[in-house]
């Protein structure tokens, strides 16, 4: 060679010739290389031979300086390091020194590593060096310019090394060139102009593509030099550096990891480490951790274009990403160069996804969400998916533009039907912020009630709440009437459901025939079926005898006649056609209720089963609390208290008390009836002192929790209590004007209450009523009476009755009255029963009420010594708990008078003048 440089693509067989004469290219320094491409692995070696041959030449006097280029992590550090220990075990003066970006600007930071780094300088020297360097802050102080002011420093260095290597060989080696500070570059001038003649070796590393690379390696094309370039790993390079860290490779999976890498020695590196040599080759959180760390080996800038690249995409083409990124052309087309060399994007793309996530996550929070917004606005001009602008907005963090609402409302809209309610949420949430527009704030409102139902109807209730006073005269829209009635049933609440129906009506809104019969199934299963539902206005040609007019009227038949081929035929119409939404919640409930009523209980929990999971996969909590509910009633009727109750904490536990509404008296009706049967007591009465809203009682789910809770007084001889319970029942159903003897059988279950109190007559007469009540069609509502006549009847036909019984429960799949029945019938035929007793008290009594001037009054206890009749205890009882006149015989079945008359005899018996002061051990 006679003067210039010679450059070598290591990995490849490129020369770039410059007008210096180049070496042949089947020999470079001795070194073989050979034609085509070597692996990397030999490369490597090549490069390291081909040092290793420069600094023998060195040694016999011919100094040179060599420059090694490669991307981001491509192995130079490696390299030069393993370079200089091989210098210095050979016996060779080694300085070595590391370019770093915080000292690029100060005076002589690569000269100080130099003469600090190495341990082999005489004494004499490094005392001279450090007396020299310390000068260094004298001379910059308040100069114009420090560089010039350097310059007689750097010419004294350069005389201490040059007179180093008078003698001896000397290397030295600089990493990351590209951070040089100015004096200690040209310290590095000076010696590559007088090393010809010296025994110095100048090994430098640098990044390729680094913006600063032209102007830093023109200083040193001017002089004869050598420089190499080093590519990527490829396959066999890969799995070599890749076994220590996951084992032996496949050639597809080297080849894998080669693709993914680029062949980035850290990157393979890292994908090693989350692959470990198990299955498929994966980018995982090492690969990523690897992304970060190499773009914080560049400047800020580069990382925020790679931020900005990784947002935009593919719509970061036709100079969106330069103007996004606030650069020129050229800056963005440096920075992909950059980003390419170092293995990261192809094609002006990033290579992995997790490459892309990871570009953004190495950005600052402020700088991302600043970026987010002007990425969203990138894509909202060359009209991107909504939902995709909308991730923007919400990623950013902030205050939406105003151009963003409609953009922001059409992302909810598609991301409910895809069932990401959170994103759906934050999407309308951020709306909010972007207009103040009265009517469309009112509609973004609406519209995260109706997302928010899905997962927490209290803060539902809060959104339509924070509504602002309608224009006058304006009626509001259909989605607001149809949030107001969904929210209306959910909490109890009549008047609201009226109000919303008149919204209809105000507006002359139709209302399609399936949403007609969904929200009329809904009020039923609210209010029972004397509640004849909204009544909006049908589109043109529903009418009241089309198909889903009929399917509701049959489906209805549940309520009064379980079991009927109507209402199970339309539960399966209800459970094939009606998707699971908001609005068919009660729908579906009503029709899986049917079909458990219908002697179906299995096919019932099976379609209930596959619409909790349903839910369950869309996010619904509100949809899997309810269903789940339901689930747990229908397990509870198949004889399964344990599993029963689970399920029905289960629900509980899905929603908070505060959002189920009146629907809360399903699940712990159903957990309190469980909990009673499996005969514990204790866990029934914690589950009691949950709290019920007060509109619960006035729907037919207070109706259950009212029967489950006087089933559980009965079960514990607190039997005034339980009468009470059931008479609830009788007032509540009076109100809803409907009579359900088979949902709610409360004249069997006050005539077993009686008949547990001492008074068959009056139990075998409401026994009687429960049967001339229950049509045919409804067996088991007949059973329940003929149980109660069963405990009343001597015990040879009282066995006989109650097997009847229980065979009816049996074939109507109610397996849980059906095993408690057939107990019952067991227990009567081995042996007569004991006389029916007053079972009115489980307690000690309190202490007896102080003595009266009455001498007929003074006794120790007058509920021992003075013992009152029948007729007088029960009314009595009754007269403590509050009940008035008129109440106490309507519940006994006796006119006012005769509870007048009963009272008084009880005031002069007790030695009391007024109800007040009856005794509280009978109500115990």
């Amino acid at each position: 060679m006679v003067g210039g440089s010679r450059d070598r693509d290591v990995l490849g067989s490129t020369w770039r010739c410059r007008r210096w004469t180049v070496i042949s290219l089947g020999n470079w320094g001795g070194v073989h290389v050979p034609r085509g491409r070597p692996t990397s692995t030999s490369a490597r070696g090549e490069v390291l031979s081909f040092l290793q041959q420069k600094l023998v030449a060195c040694s016999a006097g011919a100094g040179g300086l060599v420059i090694v280029e490669g991307g981001t992590a491509s192995g130079k550090t490696h390299l030069l390091n393993d370079f200089l220990r091989f210098a210095a075990d050979s016996g060779t003066l080694t300085l070595s020194a590391t370019g770093a970006p915080d000292e690029q600007n100060y005076g002589t930071g690569i000269i100080e590593q130099l003469f600090i780094n190495s341990s082999a300088l005489p004494a004499n020297v490094a005392d001279q060096v450090a007396e020299i360097l310390h000068e260094v802050g004298e001379r910059v102080a308040g100069v114009a310019d420090p560089e010039a002011a350097l310059s007689p420093i750097v010419q004294e260095i350069r005389h201490i090394l040059l007179g180093l290597a008078r003698g001896r060989t000397m290397v030295i080696g600089v990493d990351d060139l590209q951070y040089a500070d100015a004096s200690s570059l040209q310290l590095l001038l000076q010696l590559q102009r007088r090393i010809r003649s010296v025994q110095i070796l100048i090994v430098l590393t640098l990044d390729r593509g680094d913006s600063s690379r032209p102007e830093m390696t023109a200083h040193f094309d001017r002089l004869p030099h050598d420089r190499l370039h080093l590519r990527p790993l490829d396959d066999q390079a890969i799995a070599e550096l890749t076994a220590p860290i996951a084992g032996p490779v496949t050639a597809e999976q080297a080849t894998r990891l080669r693709t993914l890498s680029a062949g980035n020695p850290m990157l393979a590196a890292a994908l090693a480490e989350d692959f470990a040599g198990d299955g498929e080759v994966v980018a995982g959180t090492a690969f990523g951790r690897a992304v970060v760390a190499l773009l914080h080996r560049h400047e800020p800038a580069l990382r925020e274009i790679a931020g900005t690249l990784a947002m935009l995409g593919e719509y970061a083409g036709h100079g969106a990403l330069a103007r996004t990124a606030g650069v020129s052309s050229a800056v963005a087309e440096d920075a992909l160069a950059v980003l390419t060399d170092i293995g990261l994007i192809e094609n002006g793309q990033f290579r992995h996804p997790a490459a892309k996530v990871a570009a953004a996550d190495a950005l600052p929070p402020a700088t991302r969400s600043r970026l987010h917004l002007q990425v969203a606005h990138a894509k909202y001009r060359q009209a991107a998916p909504a939902e995709e602008i909308a991730g923007h907005l919400v990623a950013a963090g902030q205050v939406a533009p105003d151009w963003s609402t409609g953009v922001l409302r059409r992302s909810a809209e598609i991301a409910t039907v895809r069932d990401d309610l959170a994103f759906a949420g934050r999407c309308l949430e951020l709306a909010l912020t972007a207009t103040t527009d009265r009517a469309e704030r009112r509609m973004i409102r609406v519209a995260l009630a109706r997302v928010t139902f899905r997962v927490n109807p209290y803060v539902s209730a809060s959104c339509l709440a924070a509504l602002d006073e309608p224009e006058p005269g304006v009626p509001p829209e259909r989605a607001e009437s149809m949030a107001r009635a969904r929210l209306s049933l959910w909490n109890g609440d009549r008047e609201g459901l009226a109000d919303a129906v008149s919204g209809w009506h105000e507006s002359g809104q139709k209302i399609d025939s399936r949403s007609r019969a969904t929200l009329t199934l809904a009020a039923q299963w609210h209010f029972g079926p004397g509640h004849a539902g909204p009544v909006a206005p049908v589109e043109s040609g529903a009418g009241d005898r089309d198909p889903w007019s009929q399917t509701t009227a049959g489906l209805a038949e549940v309520w009064r006649t379980p079991g009927s081929a109507a209402s199970t035929a339309s539960a399966e119409r209800i459970l094939h056609n009606c998707p699971l939404e908001d609005s068919t919640l009660e729908a579906l409930a009503t029709a899986v209720t049917a079909l458990a009523y219908g002697g179906q209980g299995e096919c019932a929990e099976r379609w209930c089963a596959q619409l909790v999971d349903q839910a369950g996969r869309r996010g619904a909590l509100t949809w899997q609390a309810f269903l789940g509910a339901v689930g747990a009633g229908l397990v509870l009727r198949r004889g399964a208290p344990t599993e029963a109750a689970a399920q029905a904490r289960q629900a509980l536990d899905r929603l908070p008390a505060e959002s189920w509404g009146v629907s809360i008296a399903h699940p712990l009706a159903t957990l309190v009836t469980a909990e009673t049967v499996a005969g514990r007591h204790e866990a029934a009465a914690r589950v009691l002192r949950h709290p019920v809203p007060p509109g619960a009682f006035k729907t037919i789910g207070g109706l259950l929790y009212l029967r489950a809770r006087g089933r559980f007084q009965l079960a514990t001889g607190r039997l005034l209590a339980a009468i009470s319970d059931f008479m609830d029942c009788r007032r509540l159903l009076d109100a809803l004007e409907v009579d359900l003897p088979a949902l709610v059988p409360w004249r069997a279950d006050l005539a077993e209450a009686y008949l547990r109190f001492g008074n068959g007559p009056v139990a075998q007469e409401l026994a009687r009523q429960q049967l001339a009540r229950s049509p045919e069609a409804d067996p088991r509502a007949r059973a329940l009476g003929l149980r109660v006549l069963g405990l009343a009847a001597t015990p040879a036909e009282g066995a006989v009755l109650l097997r009847q019984a229980a065979d009816t429960f049996q074939r109507e799949g109610d397996l849980l009255e059906a095993t408690g029945t057939r107990k019952l019938a067991g227990a009567t035929a081995a042996g007569p029963r004991p006389p029916a007793t007053r079972v009115w008290r489980e307690t000690p009594p309190s202490p007896p009420p102080e003595p009266r001037e009455d001498p007929a009054a003074q006794t120790d206890d007058p509920l021992e010594s003075m013992v009152l009749s029948e007729a007088e205890l029960r009314v009595a009882q009754l007269a403590a708990l509050g009940q008035t006149n008129r109440e106490i015989g309507g519940s006994l079945f006796i006119t006012v008078s005769t509870v007048e008359q009963h009272l008084t005899r009880v005031y002069r018996k007790l030695g009391i003048r007024s109800r007040s002061e009856l005794p509280m051990q009978l109500i115990d």
